[in-house]
């Protein structure tokens, strides 16, 4: 996840100098490239544009799925016609049918981080100190957080990029702070370390 992340990154001209304005105000005032801390590391992982930067590329790029039982028998329209799932049946959810669901996100295929600012993503409860952190946390407060429909109804999981429920592939909250960690030391790596001051 990590190549795709950068990938959106640096190849977008319009995050790519918002991403890098970020990682550089996390950047500890006394580090050099020899330090073990380089980056205020709780505040970079509470950066909301870079958790949503994040949850935009899991959600083009994740393509595993969910099985689930059916607990209760229903019916399921999809696209005009009735599926009736019986009581213990076995179904499965391709993550990819919900992430690119035109119906659910509009320009499902563009990558648009902004999509996510806001929504409720785990990491963002670690807090920072930054000021650009406390303006966004009190526009989040006055704004109710985006929700995402279908057919005019709230979908309860719009986002599936590790299963889901009991299953889930890896915790959320310790991939999402693996990929921005590593995301900006690859950018310090990749620059020279003037480029981060």
């Amino acid at each position: 996840m990590v190549f795709w992340y950068l990938t959106f990154i640096l190849s977008s001209e319009k995050y790519y100098p918002l991403v890098m304005e970020r990682i550089r105000s996390y950047v500890l005032p006394d580090a050099d490239v020899t330090s073990e801390n380089i980056f205020d590391l709780p505040s970079l992982l509470a950066d909301p544009l870079l958790q949503a930067c994040f949850q935009e590329t899991l959600r083009l790029r994740t393509q595993n799925g969910s099985v689930r039982i059916v607990n209760e028998a229903t019916t399921l329209p999809i696209r005009g016609k009735d599926y009736y799932l019986r009581q213990g049946s076995i179904v499965f959810i391709l993550a990819p049918l919900i992430h690119m669901d035109t119906d659910i996100y509009a320009n499902a295929e563009e990558y648009r981080p902004e999509r996510f600012v806001g929504s409720d993503i785990e990491s963002t409860l670690v807090q920072g100190n930054h000021a650009h952190l406390e303006e966004e946390k009190i526009l989040e407060k006055k704004a109710p957080a985006p929700k995402f429909y279908k057919n005019g109804v709230p979908v309860k999981h719009y986002m599936m990029p590790f299963g889901g429920g009991d299953n889930l592939v890896l915790p959320a909250s310790l991939v999402s702070g693996t990929d921005d960690s590593v995301l900006a030391d690859g950018m310090r790596r990749m620059r020279s370390w003037r480029w981060l001051q």
